[in-house]
């Protein structure tokens, strides 16, 4: 792919319930990439049969298959794209990853994210809003890596947005080799980097457990979205 920063979309496969997000969310999330013109800018990733198929179903081209990786889940996914770079020898300087759910979002946050890339920088990234205690929870706008320790519970937390990163491509491939394919060392490496918080995307996560709740998202999407996913936009 030809472009200074791709958006790189990550299909997992790790459950019957994520391949059927992939299947319902992928035509709503190519309509949304095309209205805004960012579509030409995304690659997707996938290390299956079953992913690949819904690519060609929504007539996806700039589709790159994984070898080597039989399940992608959340937290390894971050080899798929070592692979991909590495492979494809795709000299972007900076990429974006993005997360199907993020069709839900208020898609200005990938332009504010280019808008801010420095090259000082190693990553950019979003904070939101969550219910929970958890080991990605901001103090300060600052990361912390222990924080095991602390317990908040019942309000709401800032935590990292994972659904939208932006990384400066040489160091995420410095933390790739360093790891060695391990997930915990990855994230440690990742997050010594420079990197800068662009505040709160105002965003709640929305989970889809099971193929009914996925449904009600899909359902919301598309009523807010004004987009037939089957007919898609002339």
């Amino acid at each position: 792919m030809k472009t200074l920063i791709p958006i790189i979309i990550v299909l997992s496969n790790d459950s019957e319930v994520t391949l059927y997000k992939n299947k319902k969310l992928l035509p709503i999330f190519v309509n949304l990439m095309k209205r805004n013109g960012l579509y030409n800018n995304c690659l997707f990733l996938c290390c299956d049969d079953q992913n690949e198929q819904y690519c060609k179903d929504n007539n996806i081209e700039n589709v790159y298959r994984v070898h080597g990786i039989g399940v992608i889940n959340h937290s390894n996914d971050f080899k798929s794209i070592y692979k991909y770079f590495i492979e494809s020898n795709d000299q972007s300087d900076w990429h974006i990853t993005l997360k199907l759910g993020h069709s839900i979002k208020n898609i200005n946050l990938i332009k504010r994210a280019i808008q801010n890339i420095d090259y000082y920088l190693d990553f950019i990234c979003f904070s939101t809003k969550y219910v929970s205690s958890d080991d990605l929870i901001l103090y300060d706008n600052k990361i912390r890596n222990n924080i095991a320790d602390v317990l908040i519970q019942d309000k709401p937390v800032n935590i990292l947005d994972t659904s939208i990163f932006i990384c400066n491509t040489k160091y995420f491939l410095s933390c790739c080799e360093k790891a060695n394919g391990n997930e915990s060392i990855f994230s440690e490496e990742l997050y010594k980097g420079r990197y800068k918080i662009l505040g709160d995307g105002n965003q709640i996560p929305i989970q889809g457990y099971n193929k009914e709740q996925v449904d009600i998202f899909v359902n919301f999407l598309i009523s807010i979205q004004e987009i037939d996913p089957i007919k898609g936009e002339d």
